[in-house]
């Protein structure tokens, strides 16, 4: 596990270049359906923000296609993307976006 966060972390000298990763303009983007999360920045945005992030795919029939959740101890939002076909929605501490 060291190994893989240290491969998808490597380029990160400081915070400074985490930043971006999933603020308010990202969310923007991806509720907008102009951009779909990577694994590398919602990974990082859950260490960096204290945050359990959940990402679901749906399929066309809104079924549950699969299920992921990047959680940190003593986590202080939750955040659920839901992803189906080019569109998003984006749940924070419960609320619909």
């Amino acid at each position: 596990v060291y190994e893989y966060v240290a491969a998808l972390t490597n380029y990160m000298a400081n915070l400074e270049d985490l930043d971006g990763l999933l603020d308010e303009a990202y969310l923007d983007l991806v509720r907008a359906g102009d951009t779909m999360p990577g694994e590398l920045e919602i990974y990082a945005a859950s260490k960096m923000h204290a945050w359990n992030i959940t990402l679901k795919t749906v399929d066309d029939a809104s079924r549950l296609v699969s299920s992921f959740t990047y959680s940190v101890e003593n986590a202080t939002k939750d955040l659920v993307l839901v992803r189906g076909g080019g569109f998003f929605a984006v749940e924070v501490d419960g609320y619909l976006l």
